[in-house]
């Protein structure tokens, strides 16, 4: 005599369909992650700015001032 156990709700009942978004627009995540790259960016151009090879000079001022 085998034991089978009686389930009241299927095994593998069907999951109820997702809503989807009706406005298409990226996950919160790859918005932090996109403004993160964005300030390393500017925060590496304004760091770097000042290790130019050479020394910045003035223009030389030409004609009558």
């Amino acid at each position: 005599m085998s034991y089978r156990p009686t389930y009241s709700a299927p095994r593998y009942a069907p999951r109820p369909a997702q809503q989807t978004r009706t406005m298409a627009e990226p996950p919160l995540s790859r918005l932090m992650i996109a403004g993160l790259m964005v300030f390393i960016m500017l925060s590496l151009v304004v760091l770097l700015a000042g290790r130019v090879p050479f020394t910045p000079q003035p223009a030389p001022v030409t004609g009558n001032t």
